[in-house]
């Protein structure tokens, strides 16, 4: 969730910014809106929502970010995965 709004902030000329994960919660996590808030001055909660992978485009580049969490195939044309822990 901070990757998308840290890439619509600088990279929306440039690319298309999404997170999405294997289960949507009633809200997008307070902590990390609070930090991008705090750090960027970006209100997280009037752009972004909740997302299954299901509900964003194919993409060109995929980066996974682990979190001990068996993903489904995600099709792209490059994929990684920097498999940080789940804070």
């Amino acid at each position: 969730q901070m990757a998308e709004a840290l890439g619509k902030l600088y990279g929306s000329e440039v690319f298309e910014s999404y997170s999405a994960g294997t289960e949507t919660k009633p809200e997008i996590n307070q902590d990390a809106v609070r930090i991008i808030k705090d750090l960027y001055k970006v209100d997280m909660n009037e752009t972004q929502k909740s997302k299954l992978l299901t509900d964003i485009p194919k993409a060109d580049i995929v980066i996974k970010m682990g979190c001990n969490v068996v993903c489904p195939v995600l099709s792209a044309n490059h994929i990684e995965d920097w498999g940080f822990d789940d804070p």
